[in-house]
């Protein structure tokens, strides 16, 4: 990018020279994800996926829920939210995943649901998670 800004301030005067402002703006846009990217590290919290053992639901939990209303019953994988998801993931930043995160098996939880309705589940099964994922090398 510096070869290309030096080319571009070579070819004439800066606020003419749409590809040396074309260049301004990429540098902006990278400096912008660079500053998100440097709040996202600061703020970040390792957590081991083990350490919630077998008895609570921890991130990357494989977690077996009940909808009361309709008695069906799914798995689902508790994600952190920044890895990539599977189908059926739930993020703990999601209001399900938020209700789910820490709780035990037969706990009955209420969630709101965008849109106000409110559901109620019931947890019914939690296995670790497991130690590695070939997927997510």
């Amino acid at each position: 990018m510096m070869e290309r800004l030096r080319d571009a301030r070579e070819a004439g005067a800066p606020q003419e020279n749409d590809e040396y402002l074309q260049i301004k703006e990429e540098e902006a846009v990278i400096a912008s994800r660079l500053g998100q990217l440097e709040a996202l590290l600061r703020a970040a919290e390792i957590v081991d996926e083990g350490e919630g053992g077998s008895d609570r639901a921890a991130i990357g939990s494989l977690i077996e829920v009940e909808d009361r209303a309709s008695h069906r019953v799914r798995r689902h994988r508790l994600s952190g939210g920044f890895e990539p998801m599977d189908p059926g993931d739930i993020s703990v930043n999601s209001p399900v995943g938020q209700a789910l995160l820490g709780r035990k098996v037969g706990e009955h939880v209420a969630v709101e649901l965008p849109g106000g309705r409110t559901t109620e589940l019931v947890l019914r099964g939690i296995e670790p998670s497991p130690t590695a994922r070939p997927d997510r090398v």
